[in-house]
């Protein structure tokens, strides 16, 4: 997979916009300054949007010495890397999520979540597109001044996530399906005890 930069990425951007491309995210220049604005947070959207697998984690919370006013018996603290919340016990019971914390009735709290990814090259070819897409879209205005690039730049973002969303999704198989395809199989296959007579 390739190596992918901060830069690279916000490049990749200014170049859909005609902009000036850019050496480092710390240039004194209206992209450079807006890039180093807006990347990080745009990233942030880009990643919690879509439950990607490459940004993916499985955490056990600890449980907090605090419990919460009403409702729920306990409640467990996130770690701060955390963008969204999947799934709590494979949602077999009731949680909700409240600032930094899971909220449940549970005595154990195991989540699989969507993580903030700082290193670049950690990012999939796709989803460097879509972010891509999406960084040009939202600093079509402030650079160009025109509503119907920005609308383009939207529209295409839209596409490239689409893509990135379809091929992240093929990066394994459910274990729900899996388990469906089976008791479809056995529905559909007859009589387990022979034919009568």
């Amino acid at each position: 997979m390739p190596a992918y930069s901060e830069v690279a990425i916000a490049n990749m951007a200014l170049g859909w916009l005609g902009a000036n491309l850019i050496t480092s995210l710390q240039d004194d220049s209206t992209e450079a300054k807006l890039m180093d604005a807006n990347f990080f947070s745009i990233r942030d959207a880009v990643l919690e949007e879509v439950d990607w697998r490459f940004a993916t984690a499985r955490y056990s919370l600890v449980l907090s010495a605090d419990k919460p006013e009403f409702e729920y018996a306990n409640k467990f603290l996130i770690k701060e890397n955390v963008l969204k919340v999947i799934t709590v016990n494979e949602n077999k019971y009731d949680w909700q999520r409240e600032g930094e914390y899971i909220l449940s009735d549970e005595a154990v709290c195991n989540i699989r979540c969507i993580v903030r990814i700082v290193s670049p090259a950690l990012f999939t070819p796709l989803f460097v597109q879509a972010l891509a897409a999406r960084l040009a879209a939202d600093l079509a205005m402030p650079l160009t001044q025109n509503r119907t690039l920005q609308g383009d730049m939207y529209a295409l973002y839209k596409v490239k996530l689409t893509e990135a969303k379809s091929s992240d999704g093929q990066q394994g198989k459910s274990r729900k399906l899996r388990m469906r395809k089976l008791l479809q199989a056995r529905s559909t296959s007859g009589n387990f005890f022979g034919p009568t007579v």
